[in-house]
Order: C-alpha cells, then structure tokens, then sequence
C-alpha cells in the first residue's frame, strides 16, 4: 500500500507540473515553442492531460490550427514515430468535432506548401483530414521497414483500432492481427511494449478482440506464475548445494541423534517413580552417559562448524557465488518476468513475487541462522593471530545491530522484537542471509585471497 500510495503522489505531482506548463503555453499559441508543447501533451501517457489540449485547441482560428498541422505534419525524430502517429491522430479527432471548418474553403487561408491532392479539397476540413492522413500513411510505411522495432509494432497495433479504414488494411497488409497478438505475447517483449500494445488492442471495436485482449491477460498471468514456481525451486536447489558442501547433511543427523537421545532421557524419568531396586539405581547411573554421549556429538557438529581446511575454505568461494545468485533472484522474479523496469510490471505481481522469494527462504531460516553462526567461527578461528581477535566478538555484535538496524528501516518493520525472535520467517531469512553474505565476503577478502596469492 505505501509503494501503491508513492506511486499515486509522483503521479499527482507529474501531472501537475505537466497541467503547468499546458497553462503557460495556451497564453501563447501563435507561438511555436509553446505549440511543441501543446502537441507534445497530445500524445502524453497520462488520460487527463491527453484531454485538457483539445479542449484548448476546438475553438482556436483556422489560421492558428495550421500552423498546428504543419508543426504535427513536420518530420519528428525517429523514436518520436510512436508519438507523432498518435498527435496526427488526436489532431484527426480533432477535426472532425470543428463543424464550422467544412464551411470554410480553402481559398480563405494563406496555405503555400499544398500538394496536387490537396488542392480538390473542398473546405478546410477535407485538407486537414488530407494532410494529418497523408503524413499518418508515410509512418506506417517506414515501420515496414523495420518489424524489430517494438515502436513500429505498437503504431501498426493503433492502425488495427483506427476509424480509417485505408489505416486499417494498410496495417494489416505489413502486420497481420495474429502478428501483432504474437509479437506482444512472446517472452522477449518488454513488460511496458506487451502492456502499451494490449491496452491499444483494448479499444478495437471488435468485441472478438477484446475478449482475445482479456485471454493473453490470463495467459500472461499462468506463465508468470508458472515462472515464480521456477524461481522458488531455483532457490531450493542452491540451498542444498549450499549445505550439502558444507556438512550439513552430518549435522542434521548430529542433531537427530541429540534429540533422540533427549526423549530416551525424558522416556526414562517417566518411569523412574514406577521403577525399584537395581534398575532405578542403574537408571541413575545412566544420566550421565547420555550426557558425556550428547557432549560427544555436539563436539562433532563444532568440529564441522570450525573446519578450517583449505579445501572446505575454498568451497566459500562457490558459497559466496551462490548466495549472490540467490538474492539476484530476487529481482528476476520481478524484472525478469519480462523485460523492463519495475514501475512496468503489476504490482500484484511484484508483491507475489518477493512474497514467493522470502516465502522459499523462510523454509531455510534455522540453517542460515547456523550457516550464520558457521561462518562466525569459522572467521574466530582464521582471527586468533590477528592483534584485534580479542575484540573480534564484540566487533560481531556491533555488526549484527547495525544490520539488525538496517534492515528494520528498509522493510519499515516498527516492531521491538529482535530478527531472531520475529514469526515471519521469510523476511528474518532475508536479513540472516544478507549478514551471513557481509561475513563470507569479509572472511575471504581477510583471511583466503592473501593466502591464494
């Protein structure tokens, strides 16, 4: 809800900046500076600005709006052939409302540059419509020249919806309806082309293409899930490397071993007022050695955590690796849902994808709380030369606070439970990791690429 009530504030205070300067430029419209202005916003992303210019524009002299058509029907920069197409059209809308203008001929106003065509129109109206049509259908030829062009896809995408129907068949002879659909759909398309593109089909008069608009929505949104069922999987899977190379399957069996060892000795106790004689007394006897046995394991899982060999050092190498893909999962699961930037994908989806990411390592908290605690050892043992190993645990402490600190003010977490102790374990998952990232890359930049070297 903030990231939703963040985006509504830029939005709102765009779209203010934007209605400024509409306000400047219509004190000026002979003016050809404050005109680019004008036929910029025509062509604005947002609706509301989109509307305020012909409402500006429908009552403005004959001989003010041609110098708007020439100035629309001038060459526009390349990457500007998306935006031109669609003002020549808003200028065409425009037209058609002026009634008066088929009242007006031709002969009333001072044009010079009037092609052969041109001359049989019979009122303004017919040479406005000629030239913004004219200029229209030299656009929709240069995007035959180049169908990669995700511009020239979404403009031919227009020539299916407009009300022309030389536009219509002109379009469909370079790129057919079932193209256009294709092209949008396919994985390399960016999120903000695939979006712009069925937001354009949306408006087709065909009931038909509508429905087939709403059908590759739902088709898009099975193959993103389908993708962040991947993505957790992926995650899993560099998880168990991940503790599989560094003995954790030893021990997760250590630690049965001590668990059952624990409810022999609760077992026991059950039964000792039920007991007499003998047996309670070697009963008694026996406490101990479940202890001095618990001990023993318990040893074994520290010798796993301590192991300093180089062989298993340079496994952090690999480890180091990893856990960097797992957090670059992180932004595939959203950018990688398609091409493109973040503000382009449904923030629905965006949500279920970092739910899905923290949900995969919430399964992992207890051992990255241990890998955590691993690579503290590990970096307590590699210390104990250095001047500062005294100092190195309460060096640890202020780590783990500053991180602990950290992390709360990026989730906006307001609550007075430690990391340690909070319940949701995905984002406790993703703060334990981050740490234990900070100490790999701290223990190998300290303690291995000397010795490597």
């Amino acid at each position: 809800m903030l990231k939703e009530a963040q985006k509504s504030l830029l939005e709102k205070k765009d779209r203010i900046v934007k209605a400024s300067d509409i306000q400047k430029s219509r004190k000026h419209l002979t003016d050809p500076a404050h005109q680019e202005v004008l036929l910029e916003k025509l062509a604005d992303p947002d609706p509301v600005i989109r509307r305020a210019i012909p409402n500006i524009l429908v009552d403005i002299k004959p001989i003010v709006l041609l110098d708007f058509v020439r100035l629309a029907s001038k060459p526009f920069p390349t990457d500007k052939i998306l935006v031109q197409f669609n003002i020549l059209t808003q200028f065409l809308h425009l037209i058609e409302k002026r009634d008066p203008l088929k009242r007006i001929p031709l002969s009333e106003l001072p044009v010079e540059d009037i092609t052969e065509s041109e001359k049989s129109s019979q009122n303004l109206a017919e040479y406005f419509n000629d030239r913004l049509n004219r200029q229209r259908l030299l656009l929709i030829d240069q995007c035959q020249e180049d169908l990669t062009n995700f511009l020239h896809v979404q403009l031919l995408a227009h020539c299916h919806c407009d009300s022309n129907e030389e536009i219509v068949a002109i379009g469909n002879n370079i790129l057919s309806m079932d193209d256009v659909f294709s092209l949008a759909s396919d994985i390399s398309t960016p999120q903000d082309v695939f979006k712009s593109i069925l937001d354009i089909l949306s408006e087709h008069p065909d009931e038909a293409v509508q429905k087939r608009v709403e059908t590759t929505y739902h088709e898009e949104s099975e193959r993103m899930w389908n993708r962040l069922k991947e993505l957790e999987q992926t995650i899993n899977a560099y998880f168990d490397i991940i503790f599989q190379s560094l003995g954790f399957t030893q021990i997760n069996e250590f630690n049965i071993s001590i668990k059952s060892l624990e409810q022999a000795e609760k077992t026991i106790e059950s039964l000792d007022h039920k007991l007499k004689g003998e047996v309670k007394e070697k009963i008694a006897a026996s406490f101990p050695l479940f202890e001095e046995i618990k001990n023993a394991v318990e040893m074994q899982i520290f010798n796993i955590n301590a192991d300093i060999r180089p062989a298993k050092l340079k496994d952090l190498y690999h480890i180091q690796d990893i856990i960097q893909h797992i957090f670059d999962l992180k932004n595939i699961g959203k950018e990688g849902l398609r091409p493109g930037v973040l503000i382009d994908i449904d923030p629905q989806m965006l949500d279920k994808a970092e739910k899905i990411w923290q949900s995969a390592l919430g399964q992992f908290l207890g051992r990255i709380k241990h890998l955590n605690e691993m690579i503290k050892i590990k970096f307590s043992i590699l210390a104990k030369d250095v001047e500062q190993h005294e100092n190195i645990q309460s060096d640890f402490a202020e780590i783990v606070e500053t991180f602990e600190i950290t992390h709360k003010q990026k989730v906006s977490c307001n609550l007075e439970i430690a990391c340690n102790q909070c319940p949701k374990r995905g984002c406790a998952s993703e703060r334990f990791l981050t740490e234990t990232e900070f100490f790999i890359d701290e223990l190998i930049d300290n303690f291995l690429e000397e010795n490597d070297t």
